[in-house]
């Protein structure tokens, strides 16, 4: 079984991967036209999500302890991270048929690692292998 580093480094991967494709593909499409203000807000938003998901992930760490529920906070996280990803999938077809296209490949290799990393945490957490695989 693969350990926290290895892991680590599989989620960072993705998320480069989806990084580098939004900020090739749509933030030079939006820097062009007058979408300053659009882009503010949505930093601005998405940073109030980041630390709202992050709170949720330490407040239900306390009340669960170390124990089984970790996989949960996992799917959580998880979750939204796909509801992310489908937004900026929607954005970028807006921006241009290409857009979209280089970004839904760039969430398939996203998707494909979180697959990985969740299929190993959630057997590393308590859930039988025959729920997870």
């Amino acid at each position: 079984m693969p350990g926290p580093k290895f892991r680590s480094a599989l989620q960072h991967l993705a998320a480069g991967i989806i990084f580098a494709s939004v900020a090739t593909v749509i933030v030079p499409e939006l820097l062009s036209g007058s979408h300053i203000g659009t882009m503010v807000i949505g930093y601005i938003l998405g940073m109030v999500l980041i630390f709202g998901v992050r709170m949720f992930d330490q407040k239900a760490g306390a009340e669960s302890g170390s124990g089984s529920g970790g996989w949960i906070r996992l799917a959580t996280a998880g979750s939204v991270d796909l509801l992310i990803d489908g937004f900026l999938m929607g954005v970028a077809f807006s921006v241009s048929h290409e857009s979209g296209v280089l970004l839904t490949i760039a969430i398939a290799f996203e998707v494909l690692f979180l697959g990985f990393i969740f299929s190993v945490s959630f057997v590393g957490k308590g859930l039988p292998k025959v729920h997870v695989f």
